[in-house]
């Protein structure tokens, strides 16, 4: 992997605050979706993987704007998909 005890590997993820309710309507986030990929994730975080966050708050989540392509270019909004952010105070649980 890239990460270590003693390196952190990042990415820039370009969305918008879950709590930002015109962003949300204006690329068509269907809102009950969202909230449940989010569950899923932490859920999948702590039964699969056994990582936990111990700061989720709607600050620490983004949404990534998703956009569809027609044949003839043109852009229409077409969701959005959840980013957990700040994984900085986290646990993984022993096997």
């Amino acid at each position: 992997g890239f990460s270590s005890r003693r390196v952190l590997c990042m990415e820039f993820a370009d969305g918008f605050k879950v709590t930002d309710e015109a962003k949300l309507d204006a690329h068509c986030v269907d809102r009950a979706k969202l909230v449940s990929s989010v569950a899923q994730a932490f859920a999948y975080c702590v039964h699969v993987d056994g990582h936990f966050s111990g700061d989720p708050h709607p600050g620490n989540i983004l949404v990534l704007p998703r956009v569809r392509r027609a044949p003839d270019g043109t852009e229409t909004a077409a969701g959005g998909q959840a980013v957990l952010l700040d994984w900085g105070l986290g646990k993984t649980f022993p096997a």
